[in-house]
């Protein structure tokens, strides 16, 4: 589910997705950002 929702946000253009970590922040925009799934096990 969760692929299936940043799939449909990475389509739109100008999406700025701002991820927070403990001491750290980035920020990743959308129309450099391409998603992939891989299969584990």
């Amino acid at each position: 589910m969760l692929f299936e929702i940043l799939s449909d946000l990475v389509k739109i253009e100008n999406v700025l997705f701002i991820i927070k970590n403990d001491s750290v922040t980035s920020e990743i925009r959308s129309n450099s950002l391409n998603i992939k799934k891989k299969k584990i096990g």
